[in-house]
């Protein structure tokens, strides 16, 4: 068995994650790093940065990790919609594919995603007991 050896003399961090620039940005249940002229996600209002906001947020938000698609299921609820997540899932014994679906619950503030409409979904602090989910864009609107 060996002995526990301390960490380096700067740490376990390594020096990119010590520059000035990078700062961390929590939202449940994970920890992100990102530079300090990116907006943090779940913030849609103006940035300190400068230039558009939202683009950046929007930008941004292709770099989260838990980022999700899917399509409006029901609008009915104040301020939350139900998404539809499909993915593939290859069965083992077979190898064919299989479809599989989850129902994720999303906070939409201006309540601007209808019935139909493919959306992309962030990961955010959990609102509700079953919503950790927010609106990020609005991918494709469905015929009305």
């Amino acid at each position: 068995m060996t002995a526990f050896r301390p960490p380096p003399s700067g740490g376990w961090t390594s020096k990119w994650l010590s520059s000035s620039r990078m700062t961390s940005v929590k939202t449940w249940p994970i920890t992100y790093r990102v530079f300090s002229s990116d907006v943090v996600v779940g913030h849609r209002g103006g940035s300190t940065s400068g230039g558009d906001a939202d683009e950046k947020w929007l930008r941004m938000a292709d770099r989260i990790k838990g980022v999700k698609q899917g399509v409006v299921v029901s609008d009915k609820m104040h301020k939350t919609i139900t998404v539809k997540i499909t993915r593939l899932v290859k069965v083992p014994k077979y190898g064919n594919r299989v479809r599989r679906s989850t129902k994720l619950f999303a906070h939409d503030e201006e309540e601007e995603a209808h019935y139909g409409d493919r959306v992309r979904i962030v990961p955010c602090r959990r609102i509700a007991k079953r919503k950790a989910f927010k609106l990020a864009e609005i991918l494709k609107t469905a015929p009305q």
